[in-house]
């Protein structure tokens, strides 16, 4: 829009210099023929021929270049005013040469885009009319006059003014900027002063100057929070003389929200916080060790996590650790050792001697758990050979099982005070054994000519009726006889039987 403006007026300009060459022209071409003859005007016609003859010689042209139009003035201002028409001052009348013109204009452009771009907009700004009203018309007058001397078509001197109007102009912002920075470390140093009242005045002051200052916002942002944070520090320094640490780091942590620019603060927190991890260390340490000796391990547990999670890898941390770990094992050991007295005090030895091995393997070196496990090893093993033997009590008519038996039962009758089951088997065998050693009545029948015999006990002979006394058990009786196929006949004696009876005849012929 500038440079469109400037080339309007500059070619209004170079119209206005061509209207006047021409007008100029013809009024010495119409002089000259007048002069010399070619044409001749009758003045009298219009009653002016005096006043024009007095008016002539005493009049000379002047060239208006504001106006463009040729002026004619009396003789004695043309004196005064020291003007020649055609001849004095070319330059009045005929521009520079083009190079120079195009040169200069150009120059005068580029300068004034220049000047409108990065100074202008300081110099227009809010806050540069605040700083000086008088300083920002002289700047804009200045750069008016040189675009109207550009207008003027003396390009030179255009570019002279609006060069001088440029450094004026940076003098000026440099003393608006330097007013600037001088009342906003003002208000920085009143601020690390704790002066709320002068730090206000010095940043209401600087943002006065420059409204848009991102740093001069951030400072009174802080400076708005100053008469809380003196107060919030007041109340730490009180906390402080009652030794109280937890209030003093709640005050503290308020001025750091605040403002985190205050290092000494900052730093008097880290000592603050350190010091309490450093006790709220101890105190976890101290407690989960009276957790343990109390066997309270949910306790212990929750303690050794809470110290861990302030300091790991420390010697007290790594004792409480040990200890806790030392006591889950006591406790499941102990676990372990509940269940197997309850299994065994319910006579379940199987169970009690599965939860002590558990238990044994956890804790090896503990005498009363081996002496139970033995215990109760020993009565699952009883208890489980009796059973055997009580499965199949016909074993027991055999005098070699009878003495293995009787041999287990003495076993058995030591440990048999603390198991009821193992000491009804003991009664169930003895009884068998009883049973088994008492002899039963057999009749046996024949014809008098068969050779009976007992096997493995000895003959009867040869009998009609024969009454003998066998233990119990299985027994096979055989029947010879000459010319007679042999007969055998199985027979089982229960204990405690009567009326056995056992015939037997060979009387098959070979």
């Amino acid at each position: 829009m500038l440079q469109l403006k400037l080339e309007e007026a500059s070619q209004d300009s170079r119209r206005k210099r061509i209207r006047f060459i021409i007008l100029l022209i013809t009024i010495l071409m119409f002089s000259t023929l007048l002069f010399f003859g070619v044409i001749k005007i009758d003045l009298s016609t219009f009653n002016i021929t005096q006043e024009i003859k007095k008016q002539t010689p005493s009049s000379a042209f002047v060239y208006d270049s504001e106006h463009s139009v040729l002026k004619i003035l009396p003789n004695k201002l043309s004196q005064k005013a020291d003007i020649n028409p055609v001849l004095d001052k070319k330059r009045l009348l005929v521009p520079n040469s083009p190079p120079q013109i195009n040169e200069a204009r150009n120059t005068f452009k580029e300068m004034l885009i220049k000047f409108e771009k990065s100074i202008e907009p300081i110099v227009l700004s809010e806050g540069f009319a605040n700083w000086s009203i008088e300083e920002q018309q002289k700047i804009l007058t200045k750069k008016n006059e040189s675009i109207k001397v550009f207008g003027t078509g003396d390009h030179d001197q255009a570019v002279n003014r609006l060069r001088k109007a440029d450094q004026y102009s940076s003098i000026q912002i440099k003393e608006y900027g330097a007013d600037f920075r001088e009342n906003l470390s003002k208000a920085e140093k009143s601020y690390e002063e704790d002066d709320y009242h002068s730090s206000f005045i010095h940043i209401s002051q600087a943002l006065r100057l420059k409204p848009q200052s991102i740093e001069a916002h951030k400072l009174k942002k802080k400076i708005s929070f100053l008469p809380t944070v003196l107060k919030t520090i007041q109340k730490a320094v009180i906390a402080r003389t009652e030794n109280n640490l937890d209030l003093e780091i709640k005050f503290l942590s308020e001025v750091i929200d605040l403002d985190p620019s205050r290092y000494e603060i900052v730093d008097r927190l880290d000592v603050l916080k350190k010091q309490v991890l450093e006790q709220n260390f101890s105190s976890f340490i101290k407690k989960g060790l009276n957790s343990v000796g109390n066997k309270d391990l949910e306790s212990a547990r929750r303690y050794l996590k809470k110290a861990q999670s302030i300091f790991e890898g420390r010697s007290e941390e790594g004792l409480l650790s040990k200890k806790v770990k030392i006591l889950e094992l006591d406790l499941k050991v102990e676990d372990l050792v509940n269940e197997a007295k309850s299994a065994s005090q319910k006579d379940n030895w199987l169970k009690a001697e599965t939860f002590y091995k558990e238990a044994r393997k956890l804790q090896p070196n503990r005498k009363d758990i081996e002496d139970n496990f033995s215990l109760a090893k020993k009565i699952n093993a009883l208890t489980g050979k009796l059973t055997t033997h009580l499965q199949a009590p016909r074993r027991l008519s055999s005098p070699n099982v009878a003495e293995s038996v009787r041999a287990l039962v003495v076993k058995a009758k030591d440990v048999a005070f603390v198991s009821p089951s193992l000491a009804s088997k003991i009664s169930k065998i003895l009884e068998l054994l009883e049973s088994f050693s008492k002899k039963v009545r057999v009749r046996i029948i024949s014809n008098g000519v068969t050779d009976v015999l007992v096997r493995g006990v000895g003959k009867v002979g040869l009998i009609n009726e024969k009454v003998i006394e066998l233990k119990p058990g299985k027994y096979t009786f055989e029947g010879k006889r000459t010319g007679y196929r042999s007969k055998l006949i199985q027979v089982d004696i229960p204990p405690n039987s009567r009326n056995i009876v056992v015939k037997i005849f060979s009387d098959e012929r070979i």
